[in-house]
This record gives C-alpha cells, sequence and structure tokens, in this order.
C-alpha cells in the first residue's frame, strides 16, 4: 500500500511541475544563440581565404606583367600590384595566426583560369587583357572589403578591410586610367599623363606679371 502511495503521488506531483522546470529551458533556448557564433566565425573564416587567394594571386599577376607587358605603365601596375599585395598579404596572414584562422591552400597559379589566359597572351593584347581584368577583378574586391569592413564581427579582420580599402581603390582608378592612356591616340595628351600624379599648373601662384609701362621713365618726345 505504501509502495502505491508513493508511485500515485509521484505522478500526480508531476502533473504539476511546470513545463519550464520539467525540460531545462537551456537546451532548446540557447540553440538559436548558439549558432550565430559559428556563422560568424565562417563569415570570417569566408572573408579571410577570399582575401588571402586574391593577395597571392594579384602578386603572382603583377608579376607576368612585368615579365609580358609591352607599355611601360601595364609593367609598372604590376610591380605596384606585387609590392601592395605582399606587404597585405603579410599583415593578413599574420592576423590570421593571431585569429586561430585556417590558410587556404596554395595551388600553383597556372590552375587559376585568369592566369592561364594572360600567360599565353603577349603585347598589346595582353596589356589589354591584363588592364580590364585589373579593373574587374579590383571592383569586385572593393566590394567584398566594404562588406567586411561595415557588417564584420571579427574587429581584426573588419580593420584589415577599412585600412586596404584605400590602396584598392587607388588600384582601381590606376587601371582605368592606364586604359584610357592605351586606348588614346598618339600625341593626345592623355596619353602622356602619369597616373595618379599631379599635373603642374599652367600658372604659377604668388609670381609677380612684369609691368608693361615701366614706372619713373622719361618718356622720349616730352618735357623734364
Amino acid at each position: 500500500m505504501r509502495s502505491l502511495f508513493v508511485t500515485v503521488f509521484s505522478l500526480t506531483m508531476a502533473a504539476f511541475v511546470p513545463p519550464a522546470l520539467a525540460q531545462p529551458a537551456g537546451d532548446t533556448a540557447r540553440q538559436p544563440t548558439e549558432s550565430a557564433p559559428h556563422h560568424a566565425a565562417a563569415a570570417d573564416q569566408k572573408f579571410f581565404t577570399r582575401a588571402h587567394d586574391d593577395n597571392r594571386m594579384q602578386v603572382e599577376l603583377g608579376k607576368l606583367a612585368k615579365e609580358k607587358g609591352e607599355n611601360e605603365l601595364v609593367r609598372d601596375l604590376g610591380q605596384r600590384m606585387v609590392d601592395d599585395h605582399t606587404r597585405a598579404q603579410g599583415e593578413l596572414e599574420r592576423i590570421g595566426d593571431e585569429q586561430g584562422l585556417a590558410a587556404p591552400a596554395e595551388n600553383e597559379p597556372t590552375q587559376d583560369p585568369a592566369y592561364k589566359a594572360l600567360s599565353q597572351l603577349s603585347g598589346q593584347a595582353f596589356d589589354d587583357a591584363y588592364i580590364q581584368h585589373m579593373e574587374k577583378e579590383h571592383t569586385e574586391t572593393i566590394a567584398t572589403f566594404q562588406g567586411e569592413a561595415r557588417h564584420g564581427t571579427n574587429p581584426e579582420l573588419r580593420h584589415y578591410a577599412e585600412r586596404q580599402l584605400p590602396m584598392l581603390r587607388a588600384h582601381e582608378e590606376t587601371a582605368r586610367v592606364v586604359h584610357r592612356q592605351s586606348k588614346a591616340p598618339a600625341g593626345h595628351p592623355s596619353s602622356h599623363a602619369q597616373p595618379n600624379q599631379a599635373q603642374p599648373n599652367q600658372a604659377q601662384p604668388n609670381q609677380a606679371q612684369p609691368n608693361q609701362a615701366q614706372p619713373n621713365q622719361a618718356q622720349p618726345g616730352t618735357a623734364p
């Protein structure tokens, strides 16, 4: 009888246990929030991988431009890509090491479709294709970095994106200027202008202009 009473009592009390006590809320309530850090970490890793690959390919394509470029401006742009993106890659790798981000596998440049296509060109054909690729790639990369700078959850990566944006915009503008100059007819003023260089002013400020009439100078035929 006592055993039956204990069983009935236990079942009765169980019927009045609040649902919050019957099942720990943490098992379900934390599920939506637990996925948020995972999603943020995945987004950070995706940006890191994209930036890592972009830097590496810009360096390799820059080396190709230095070797195959016909126009001196194209070769100069290639050198600038090598210098700037080597520096940017070094900074990114340091952040990756500190933040525990996995670096992507580095495939041979020849496996990249753009590199493979450009390596088969020469002369003006190479210059045109390389410059057009630089414009397109930097437009897309700028959009990616702007998104990370505005919405990134990792402060180090967000600040990295902010720091690189001026460089990327300068590269894009330089590629556009070189593109315009390469299409300008020989002798046209735009074919001689250097990209990202200030043009000298035609009139120099703070320069005294010579007077046409000199004061205190006796004019011929007049009485002193």
